[in-house]
């Protein structure tokens, strides 16, 4: 929740803009990887992730 309050500042890339209307807009969206070792070979088809 942090993230909201750093919008309104600048830009730490130098360009002037405030980081909202920089940065902000360009940021990659987060992937996250797990490895698990099953002791042999697995293929997996799916995964679902809930809350």
């Amino acid at each position: 929740m942090s993230e909201g309050k750093n919008r309104n500042k600048r830009c730490s890339c130098g360009s002037g803009k405030k980081f909202k209307n920089c940065c902000f807009l360009n940021r990659k969206t987060r992937t996250t990887s797990i490895t698990v070792d099953m002791g042999r070979p697995v293929a997996i088809d799916a995964v679902r992730v809930t809350p």
